[in-house]
């Protein structure tokens, strides 16, 4: 797993052998193609630089050059999901839950079904999709087992 935004440091990772790109903010051709290439996953994380909006809505005191940095990388961050969607790339649901408040994660859904993704391939990267990058059994997945994830 790497926490990469631009292109040349996604691309260095996946070279390295990540098996997911976390946030993905910049993708380029070559990235795409890499992430194709290799079978990695994107995890979009797009509530990210929404949640430091809402947050400035809110009246919790952001920067101004915070907020005009957050309002280019959701639409860089659109872009670059949807280029990454349309060419097949794998993708996983997760958030930085710290970004915005715990329980809204849902919000990603929907931005992921904007994004390009169909219902169902949205449901899949929450549930199946998540799971097989965690290396979970997809077939009866772990959460649904009475005694719940052996990690927990």
């Amino acid at each position: 797993m790497a926490h990469a935004q631009a292109a040349d440091g996604i691309k260095a990772a996946l070279r390295a052998g990540v098996r997911s790109i976390e946030h993905g903010i910049y993708l380029d051709d070559e990235a795409i193609e890499l992430l194709l290439a290799r079978e990695a996953w994107l995890v979009p994380t797009l509530v990210a630089p929404r949640g430091v909006l809402a947050a400035a809505e809110a009246g919790v005191p952001i920067p101004d050059a915070a907020r005009r940095k957050a309002l280019e990388v959701a639409e860089a961050h659109a872009d670059s999901f949807r280029r990454a969607v349309a060419a097949g790339v794998k993708v996983a649901m997760g958030t930085d839950s710290g970004v915005t408040p715990h329980g809204r994660n849902l919000a990603e859904l929907e931005l992921m079904a904007k994004g390009g993704m169909t219902p169902a391939q949205v449901l899949a990267a929450t549930t199946s999709s998540a799971a097989e990058l965690l290396g979970w059994p997809t077939s009866s997945a772990p959460w649904s087992r009475a005694s719940g994830p052996t990690w927990w």
